[in-house]
């Protein structure tokens, strides 16, 4: 349990300075969650941890789940950990975009807890 909630911390600290980068402004932590409260932001992810020994072998093929690298437990975990953060410190999620990648699509849902869409204009190489 000590290890999730160091995760969780982890998550929320990522997702505030991640946050706070893009914003180019010194903001505390409390603050900027208030802020990120009222909604209206654009927040960026890349998807979870994969398997490393994993390759895209099928790379044109999104539907092909069986040949895309895909998400460790570790980065499933992560991702749910990350949606956890925005419930707790409610923080609104509108809408949800992915690429293609079923590795991203995942990371979506765990992280907003409703469906994605998936739009090739976000995938690599698309």
């Amino acid at each position: 349990m000590k290890m999730q909630r160091c995760w969780l911390h982890a998550a929320i600290v990522a997702l505030l300075f991640a946050c706070t980068a893009a914003t180019a402004q010194t903001a505390d932590i409390k603050t900027l969650a208030e802020t990120l409260k009222k909604g209206g932001h654009v927040i960026v992810f890349r998807h979870g941890a994969t398997h490393r020994d994993q390759a895209d072998t099928d790379p044109l093929n999104h539907d092909n789940v069986a040949k895309q690298r895909v998400l460790s437990d570790e980065g499933r975990a992560l991702a749910k950990q990350v949606g956890q953060a925005f419930v707790t410190l409610r923080i609104p999620i509108g809408k949800i975009y992915t690429s293609k990648f079923n590795r991203a699509i995942e990371t979506g849902k765990f992280i907003g807890g409703h469906d994605v869409t998936s739009s090739i204009d976000i995938t690599e190489g698309g």
